[in-house]
């Protein structure tokens, strides 16, 4: 019987610097617009892999569209997009007002963020693989 081996999914800053080499800078980006606009399409329950609770759905500000937020803000900078770093600070800062505010915010964020970020790892990875 055959030991089925789990590869963890890849990182996406990763995935994006070993394109850096292969790619064009529009092709990049446009590989990174693709995985941001598949990432906003996917409900957030798909996400995490498991249902959400009433508090989760109803916290304000919402904790796991601010991972899609920074997420996208990591893409968004690790591919060279204009403004990008300035833009990704101006997230942190958001987030890490939020925490200090709201100390509950912080555990659903960091899972989401995780999550979207194993997410936006895989679909950059097979999105690198059908350029070759």
């Amino acid at each position: 019987m055959s030991e089925e081996t789990i590869r963890p999914a890849p990182d996406p800053a990763s995935v994006l610097q070993r394109a850096w080499s292969r790619l064009r800078l529009p092709e990049l980006q446009r590989m990174v617009d693709d995985t941001i606009a598949a990432l906003s399409k996917v409900e957030p329950e798909n996400v995490l892999q498991r249902h959400f609770s009433t508090f989760e759905r109803n916290f304000e500000p919402n904790p796991v569209e601010d991972a899609l937020e920074a997420c996208c803000a990591e893409l968004n900078e690790e591919c060279g997009m204009p403004n990008a770093s300035r833009d990704r600070e101006t997230q942190g800062e958001l987030v890490r007002q939020h925490m200090r505010d709201r100390p509950a915010f912080t555990p659903p964020f960091r899972e989401a963020l995780e999550k979207y970020r194993e997410l936006a790892g895989l679909m950059l990875d097979a999105a690198c693989r059908r350029t070759h």
